[in-house]
């Protein structure tokens, strides 16, 4: 093969029990909490991560395999669009049922204030926010808001933050 072309990476697959996922989790904060050094945003982040681990293996959205993306930012494939999609992992239910896992991200520098995601597909349901990790700007997180007549959702989404969600 000539040096000029490249292999395709490969993918593999781990396979990690919850109970090594917690242990891991309890060991990464041991070793945190045991650090002189505070940096900003540490303990939040730490929470952050604590709060995903414990939802990783207690929610029943997460023990199964099906995901739905359910936005994209209309650029998000253009080269300076955008970075901006949601997807949900939804129990092997139709999307915008009760019991989902939603994940709404911005892998892109640009910071958000008002965010609107078109086209809602849980409607007014409740949501909890399961974690913010990632998020050191001064952006706090405010509640994402549904509008009814437009049937959108407005929140913020600070640069390269991932918000999650249950419904």
């Amino acid at each position: 093969m000539s040096a000029s072309r490249r292999q395709a990476p490969r993918s593999v697959t781990l396979a990690i029990s919850a109970n090594s996922i917690s242990a891991l989790a309890r060991q990464a904060s041991s070793r945190y909490s045991r650090c002189s050094a505070t940096y900003p945003g540490q303990a939040a982040l730490l929470t952050g991560v604590a709060n995903l681990v414990r939802l990783h293996t207690r929610h029943p959205a997460l023990q199964r395999n099906e995901i739905s993306f359910f936005y994209f930012h209309p650029q998000f494939d253009d080269n300076a669009g955008c970075r901006v999609f949601g997807y949900a992992r939804t129990a092997g239910n139709g999307i915008g049922n009760t019991g989902q896992v939603i994940v709404l991200a911005n892998m892109g520098a640009e910071k958000f204030p008002v965010y609107v995601i078109p086209n809602w597909p849980w409607g007014g349901r409740p949501l909890t926010e399961a974690a913010t990790p990632g998020a050191p700007g001064p952006m706090p997180p405010p509640v994402p808001v549904y509008d009814g007549i437009s049937n959108s959702l407005t929140l913020a989404l600070d640069a390269f933050q991932v918000r999650v969600f249950t419904s």
